[in-house]
Order: structure tokens, then sequence, then C-alpha cells
């Protein structure tokens, strides 16, 4: 949920279907990741203590960061960096 917001958005003549693409990527990143913790709980790869809860936690802290560089003092930095196109 914290990564569709600042993946929602776009700018009037960006493309509205690259991040859409991002998202769906994220999505089956996501998915995989956590299929794969918990086939490693099964077969004891992972200790118990450990469980599945660090991909949930990491898919949390990547929307965090999104949705910390979508914030307008982050993008008028970015802004300031990059050169302007004539």
């Amino acid at each position: 949920m914290l990564v569709s917001v600042p993946l929602a958005r776009s700018l009037p003549r960006q493309g509205v279907y690259g991040r859409l693409i991002v998202a769906v990527v994220f999505y089956a990143v996501y998915l995989n990741l956590l299929r794969l913790a918990q086939d490693w709980m099964r077969k004891g790869v992972l200790p118990d203590w450990m469980g599945i809860w660090w991909v949930p936690a990491s898919a949390a802290l990547v929307g965090l960061l999104l949705l910390y560089l979508d914030t307008p003092a982050v993008n008028s930095r970015w802004r300031r960096l990059l050169p302007r196109r004539s």
C-alpha cells in the first residue's frame, strides 16, 4: 500500500504505464520473496526466530523510502542537480 502512492503519481506529460510496470515488477518480486521465505522455513534453511517477517518489513522500508523521495523538498533538490534541457 505504501508503494502505490508514489507510483500512482505522474506528471502531465509523463506516460501513465511506465510506473505501472514498476508496480507489477515490485509485486512479483514481493510475492516470490514471500513464497521463497515460506519454503525456506519449511525446509529449515531459515532459523525459527527469523520467520518471514523480513519480507513485509523490507517492502515497508522500500515504500517509506519511495514516499520520502516523492516529497517536494527532495524533488526540488534533484531538480537543482540535474542539468536543464534546452
